[in-house]
């Protein structure tokens, strides 16, 4: 972020902005002195792992017991 003269966080300062701005803590899911992982993020590992929501629905549709 330095070449984008942009504000650098340290682990304290990042610590700060989150405690005291909303914004973040609706956008930031957990974060520690190395990485920041955001909701997003968390969501699309899970739908990675096969929790989608079209994969459920495509297999309701394609049920047929109930015709029978």
């Amino acid at each position: 972020m330095g070449n984008m003269d942009a504000t650098t966080y340290t682990y304290s300062s990042f610590d700060a902005a989150f405690k005291s701005n909303p914004a973040l803590k609706n956008i930031v899911d957990n974060y520690n002195g190395k990485e920041i992982v955001l909701i997003k993020d968390k969501e699309v590992a899970a739908k990675a792992k096969g929790k989608s929501d079209v994969k459920k629905m495509a297999k309701r549709a394609t049920d047929l017991k109930d015709l029978n």
